[in-house]
């Protein structure tokens, strides 16, 4: 998924240039609804949840969530059939286990002695990251046994190899230590006579 791309197009001001286009204001609010959800999954060290009762978790989890199934509701029950009208399921389930158990864990968090939180941290870019090593290391098994999970589990612990993720929805920066390739030419290895 290019999230760059949504970011761009659900934002502030796309909102705001559709201010003056007659018949705009429900595609406005869903845009400004997705924008604020967006700021608040993206909080860094700068605007850190500190609270279990930080407004923009109780943003999250009343008006939010709310707003998804009251319309996930009135489609089924104005428009039975027409799934048209709302966001793809994988979609609209996505955004409702995410943001339901981001809530959760950081009040979780908050309530167990972590002083805060930064959303942003919550990513699921290493996790992928792990099963795409298992699947690179498992080749064209489709069907490992215990095993050999074990074994591709303990060698990607061992060596480290996952590291912060370039290029994930929410990038580290240009650089990996595990995709960095160095062009210096390897030392000459004198042959043996």
């Amino acid at each position: 998924m290019r999230v760059g791309l949504a970011r761009d197009t659900l934002s502030r001001r796309v909102a705001y240039a559709l201010e003056d286009v007659p018949g705009s204001k429900g595609t406005r609010d869903f845009i400004l609804l997705f924008d604020k959800w967006f700021d608040i999954v993206t909080c860094g060290v700068m605007n850190p949840i500190r609270s279990c009762n930080d407004e923009r978790l109780i943003w999250l989890e009343n008006q939010f969530r709310k707003y998804l199934l009251d319309w996930r509701n009135e489609v089924d029950t104005l428009h039975p059939g027409e799934e048209k009208r709302i966001i793809a399921k994988q979609t609209y389930d996505g955004l409702l286990f995410t943001t339901t158990n981001m809530v959760h864990l950081t009040k979780h968090l908050l309530q167990h002695g972590i002083e805060y939180v930064c959303l942003k941290t919550l990513t699921q870019d290493v996790l992928e990251a792990v099963f795409g090593n298992l699947r690179s290391n498992m080749r064209r098994n489709t069907n490992p046994d215990v095993a050999q999970v074990s074994y591709s589990v303990s060698a990607i612990t061992q060596r480290k190899i996952i590291k912060k993720v370039k290029g994930g929805n929410t990038t580290f920066g240009k650089k990996n230590a595990w995709t960095h390739v160095c062009h210096d030419p390897l030392p000459k290895v004198a042959k043996k006579k």
